[in-house]
């Protein structure tokens, strides 16, 4: 392996943002989450220390845009974000799913964008597919959280939430605990994408911080502990 030494300058630690997004990461969440463990965990193996501060997502945005922060986790790396951010090497592989009501739609099957047509989808602002679900004229009631969403879904003001596998079930056992049977998933998903760090293109030594960062990342799979820190997660 490649070894680089990238001097750069830590008199701070290095600001990264994120938001709640169980089981990935979360204040509530033991380190913060799987996520945030192996980011700290990368760039400690290097000598980078870090500081993580919770905002709302459009929040995390703004301040990769305006440079204020070095970067935001977890971010799926679609066209739209690459040409937006750069991003590090991927954190995790996630699949996008469609989420409903049994007993409103039991014979609910996803194939495609268009079969959601005449559903009213339950939105989160910033959420990456909403462009695509607006090009393909399907309905989107919007919420600033992904908890609102999935409340409206099972109040009936939604017919389907779209989101992450392991970020629905999540939410689903934390919010409606004991009713975890009356939702349903689409076999098919909507998307597989890769999730990273998405980084800052105005904020100092952008992109020496995140060629280290890769190096950690790269050392922690090397190592098993990468693998380990995910099986934890999802064993």
């Amino acid at each position: 392996m490649l070894i680089l030494r990238v001097p750069l300058s830590c008199a701070q630690p290095l600001l990264i943002v994120t938001g709640e997004w169980p089981p990935y990461v979360s204040q509530e969440l033991q380190d913060f989450g799987p996520a945030a463990r192996i980011v700290r965990r990368a760039f400690e193996l290097e000598g980078v220390d870090v500081e993580f501060r919770f905002f709302p997502w459009k929040r995390c945005e703004a301040m990769l845009d305006e440079g204020s922060a070095y970067g935001s986790f977890p971010y799926a790396m679609s066209v739209k974000r690459k040409r937006r951010w750069d991003f590090s090497l991927p954190l995790y592989r996630g699949e996008t799913h469609v989420f409903f009501m049994k007993e409103r739609y039991p014979t609910f099957e996803y194939h495609g964008v268009n079969s959601l047509r005449g559903y009213v989808v339950a939105g989160s602002l910033g959420h990456f597919l909403l462009e695509r679900l607006a090009n393909a004229e399907v309905k989107v009631d919007l919420a600033p959280d992904e908890q609102c969403s999935f409340r409206k879904l099972h109040s009936g003001r939604a017919d389907v939430l779209l989101t992450e596998k392991h970020v629905g079930w999540y939410m689903i056992r934390s919010l409606f605990s004991g009713q975890e049977s009356s939702f349903a998933m689409s076999r098919n998903s909507v998307v597989t994408l890769n999730a990273g760090m998405a980084v800052s293109r105005t904020y100092p030594d952008a992109a020496r911080y995140t060629a280290v960062f890769n190096q950690g990342l790269a050392k922690l799979r090397e190592t098993g502990e990468f693998d380990a820190i995910w099986d934890s997660c999802f064993k």
